[in-house]
Formats: C-alpha cells, structure tokens, sequence
C-alpha cells in the first residue's frame, strides 16, 4: 500500500491520531534555569513613567479587522448565516 501523507504501508489507528493531534497543539514548553537570568524587579515591569509600544504592523491589522468587523455588522445575521453554512450537496 503506497499513499501521498507520508505514512507508506502504515495504518494509522485513532489512538495514533490523537496523539499526533495532541503533540501538534501541546502548550507547554520546558525550560532549564540558567543561573545567569535575573528577572527585573517589579518596579521597572510596571513603570508608568515610559512610553508603550506599538507594533505598526499589528495596528494595521487591528485597523483592518475592525473595518472588516463593522461592514459586517450592518447585514442581517440571519441571511449572513444561511450565506456562510457549508452545503453539503
């Protein structure tokens, strides 16, 4: 048996599935303490006195999708779903 996902002549089992989807969407993260890290106090995490940041990027992103958000709003949301329901013909 030959097929195109990389699996040749294996059957894949759903126990085998869910552990490949597990380990694909797996949050953690394992780190291992350096001594030379030092964290910054509190105080300068939590400064009021300096500017924040912006990321052009993001904020074009963000302006963007507001956009998007509120041409939306404007149909019937009704309508809107039946337009977007997957059919299955």
């Amino acid at each position: 048996m030959h097929n195109n996902d990389g699996y040749s002549g294996l059957r894949r089992t759903t126990d085998d599935i869910i552990y490949a989807v597990d380990n694909s969407f797996s949050r953690r993260y394992d780190y291992h303490i350096d001594s030379s890290w030092q964290l910054s106090s509190p105080a300068e995490f939590f400064r009021t006195d300096t500017l924040t940041w912006q990321d052009n990027e993001l904020m074009s992103m963000k302006l963007r999708l507001n956009d998007v958000k509120g041409r939306l709003s404007s149909f019937d949301i009704v309508a809107w779903q039946n337009h977007t329901q997957v059919c299955c013909c």
